[in-house]
């Protein structure tokens, strides 16, 4: 049984969307106060479709995953089952005013992925990879239990993603550390990421540098949980540089969410 959980984290990536998940119940909680039942289903219906997204991804990422996952773990669902996995969590945020949301995610999703729909994929173009992957992580973690409260609008949009300054940070942090694990099949693939670009030495590097600075800036304002963050994922970044080390990026991301959990815990008291 263990193992078995522990290949579902590590083959469908279960470990971001759990992250989206836990930050976004964080965010409802800074802004509602508190976490209702509907608040907390659409949590998990987002957690739902964006391992649906992973899924469908995967279709087409064949070329990057014969270099990334060589034992061969790959598993290709149908369009079909996707689109039935999707449809409870479909109806519940459709129900909850979450339509504009749902439109731009299953436009994206078909546009980035689908290698026939346009000349060049997308996610070959440089910098859209890392932008689209933290546009869905901010949009489930931080903007989504926004909407509870605001009608959705433009001014809502760039307010907050004005105020979300630190949280894109560390989105940005673990979108690289995700990329410099797949460095070698996204090279293969002609994907075009940051450590692909000035390779996952100089990416480590920045990395610590930014970290550094945002520990910094949460000493200065006297932020326990920013400095612990900023600090831990600082020490695993710069452990990335062996490629063996690699390997074990889900340890990482083990430790965001338990620290997300923990913050979590730490505002319901």
């Amino acid at each position: 049984m263990q193992s078995r959980l522990l290949d579902l984290y590590l083959k469908y990536r279960a470990a971001l969307p759990l992250a989206a998940f836990l930050l976004y119940l964080n965010t409802t909680m800074s802004v509602s106060g508190s976490i209702k039942p509907l608040q907390f289903l659409c949590g998990l219906s987002f957690m739902a479709l964006y391992e649906v997204i992973y899924a469908y991804d995967a279709r087409f990422r064949n070329k990057e995953d014969a270099v990334n996952l060589p034992e061969g773990r790959r598993t290709v669902h149908s369009v079909r089952h996707l689109l039935a996995a999707a449809a409870v969590p479909v109806c519940l945020l459709v129900y909850a005013g979450f339509l504009p949301l749902l439109i731009y995610a299953a436009a994206g999703m078909f546009l980035y992925s689908t290698p026939k729909i346009l000349p060049r994929r997308l996610k070959t173009i440089p910098g859209l990879k890392l932008l689209v992957n933290m546009l869905n992580f901010w949009l489930v973690g931080i903007f989504a239990p926004v909407l509870f409260k605001y009608p959705l609008s433009f001014g809502l949009f760039f307010s907050a993603l004005r105020s979300s300054v630190q949280a894109l940070i560390a989105i940005f942090c673990l979108n690289v550390l995700a990329d410099i694990r797949d460095v070698e099949g996204d090279r293969a693939a002609g994907v075009f990421t940051v450590p692909t670009a000035i390779g996952p030495r100089a990416s480590v590097w920045l990395l610590v540098m930014i970290l550094a600075a945002a520990g910094i800036h949460a000493f200065m304002r006297g932020d326990t949980w920013g400095i612990v963050f900023a600090v831990t994922l600082s020490i695993f970044s710069f452990s990335m540089v062996k490629p063996r080390s690699r390997l074990y990026y889900e340890l990482g991301m083990g430790f965001t969410n338990v620290y997300l959990a923990a913050v979590l815990i730490y505002r319901l008291k």
